[in-house]
């Protein structure tokens, strides 16, 4: 993790030509804390102590609660999405292409090409969606926003058409302002939901942007396991393990438990920070 340290130090020196000091002292990794920006960077390897669950949740608290916003740099990100952590290290230090939202247009776009934006511009990658909307300046792709399917539930004896917005990404380097308000709000007049919920990346994010969009806050959830192996630097969901690992594990007999075949394996459990769930509930807005 020397390479990748020296790294994050060579973007923080590139645009932030003021003090930065080391802060490690609640940690076992590298934590380069920025004073004046109120931010502070963590630098995770992936090792036995990224396995202990509470670790980044209590470390994250304790620096919110004196006003600094922490980052959490996982290795595996580190590596394999290289060009999406410096474009974002660089945003929050304000280095970066500004787009005005009404200079762009709207327009749906399909799966392929939302794919392609948002695994390169997105440190999750593009998941499941069944609505995808892309901001273009011109002929190019700024940014994108993609909702799941419509679903139906009942709250406080009133029933709603509920969906979420799974994903947004814009693209490296850039910054649409007002950019996802204006994915939203066309999202919302063309497909007509009652509320739309999403998840704040609390290794990222204290959901300042959900708040200015009119979101309301309705829980912290706790970390999320993943489990990697630190010679692939992989990490996978617990429920989407790919279909070589659960054919290898039904292969054989010793193991009767999925979490002890993993671990045999080499692999091991890391938790992030959780997330926060937000819902703008539009029937409440519209009286």
């Amino acid at each position: 993790m020397k390479i990748a340290e020296t790294k994050i130090r060579e973007i923080l020196q590139s645009v932030y030509p003021y003090t930065i000091l080391d802060n490690n002292s609640l940690s076992p990794y590298p934590l380069i804390l920025l004073p004046d920006k109120q931010l502070a960077f963590h630098i995770i390897s992936i090792d036995k102590n990224s396995g202990n669950e509470f670790l980044f949740y209590n470390l994250s608290n304790s620096y919110l609660a004196c006003g600094i916003r922490l980052i959490q740099l996982w290795e595996d990100f580190l590596v394999n999405k290289q060009a999406i952590v410096e474009s974002r290290i660089k945003l929050l230090l304000g280095s970066f292409t500004r787009i005005h939202a009404r200079q762009t247009r709207v327009e749906r776009i399909d799966k392929h090409l939302s794919d392609k934006f948002l695994n390169d511009n997105n440190l999750y990658g593009s998941p499941t969606a069944k609505y995808r909307y892309g901001l273009y300046l011109d002929n190019t792709l700024l940014a994108v926003a993609s909702f799941s399917a419509i679903r139906s539930y009942w709250r406080d004896g009133i029933p709603y058409r509920s969906a979420e917005l799974v994903r947004f990404a814009n693209l490296n380097g850039y910054s649409v302002a007002g950019g996802l308000s204006k994915l939203l709000v066309h999202f919302i007049r063309e497909q007509k939901p009652d509320d739309v919920m999403s998840y704040a990346d609390r290794d990222w994010s204290i959901g300042t942007s959900y708040e200015e969009l009119g979101f309301q806050k309705i829980e912290y959830t706790m970390p999320q396991m993943f489990w990697i192996h630190p010679d692939e630097l992989i990490r996978y969901y617990p429920r989407r393990l790919p279909h070589s690992i659960i054919e290898n594990f039904q292969a054989q007999n010793e193991i009767k438990i999925m979490d002890d075949y993993l671990l045999s394996k080499g692999y091991l459990k890391i938790f992030n920070v959780g997330n926060i769930k937000y819902i703008l509930n539009l029937k409440k807005l519209n009286g």
